[in-house]
């Protein structure tokens, strides 16, 4: 008979609070295996490990002992020694049990290595009720054991928005007039008007007086002001 999941909430929020908590995908499916095959050796259990897509839970299924990951979100060590640490405390939910079998797991396996102490200092600060280390089925784990290796936590999702979009010719030509107060463009109608107000003393000077954009092509015109910018630093 399972006991009532009165902490549930609690533990999320106590999760989200520490430094070693990163709810992003920053595991390959291949490391997060070796992760479980890992912890599989050293308890002596055979977890599976099944990934799932969209942004719901991740879950330990008892009855076929596996792991369901999120792909999304929780391919991570700190969500994988959650679920694991399911398996260790199966009719505990998340209570004292269950929270201190997490929290050896964190101790012994996560490349922070957050202490039990400093564990023990953050869960008592969030009303969060837990067992005796020592009574804990993770108990007889050994500092000899090595973590889990130290990897890059920036998932390639989020790589890719860090890609800089391509800015227009219009945002350029804006830019453009923004640092060199000499040019001047704007739309009339359907053209584009581009003045480049500077003298350098030759009357007879194209780049001096002003140049019609047909089509309103902000192509050219971002090109013309660039004509102009060479013109002034003396570069044609």
């Amino acid at each position: 008979m399972r006991v009532r999941d009165t902490q549930r909430q609690k533990v999320y929020d106590w999760e989200d609070s520490q430094s070693w908590m990163i709810k992003k995908s920053y595991l390959t499916e291949d490391q997060c295996n070796e992760c479980v095959n890992k912890l599989n050796k050293v308890f002596k259990k055979k977890i599976n490990l099944v990934f799932k897509t969209g942004r719901g839970k991740s879950f330990m299924r008892y009855n076929n002992d596996t792991i369901y990951l999120r792909k999304e979100w929780a391919k991570n060590y700190a969500v994988i020694l959650h679920e694991y640490a399911h398996a260790l405390e199966p009719f505990d939910q998340h209570n004292k049990y269950f929270v201190s079998s997490y929290c050896l797991l964190l101790h012994y396996f996560h490349p922070d290595r957050p202490t039990l102490s400093s564990l023990a200092k953050s869960l008592n600060e969030s009303n969060i009720n837990f067992a005796n280390f020592d009574k804990c089925k993770s108990k007889k784990l050994s500092h000899r054991i090595k973590p889990f290796p130290v990897v890059e936590t920036t998932c390639e999702k989020e790589e890719l928005r860090k890609i800089v979009k391509r800015k227009s010719s219009k945002q350029i030509v804006f830019e453009l007039m923004d640092k060199y107060p000499f040019l001047d463009v704007f739309r009339e109608n359907f053209n584009i008007w581009v003045y480049g107000h500077f003298n350098d003393g030759d009357e007879n000077d194209p780049y001096y007086d002003n140049h019609f954009c047909e089509d309103g092509s902000w192509v050219e015109a971002k090109q013309r002001c660039y004509e102009y910018i060479k013109c002034c630093r003396g570069e044609v």
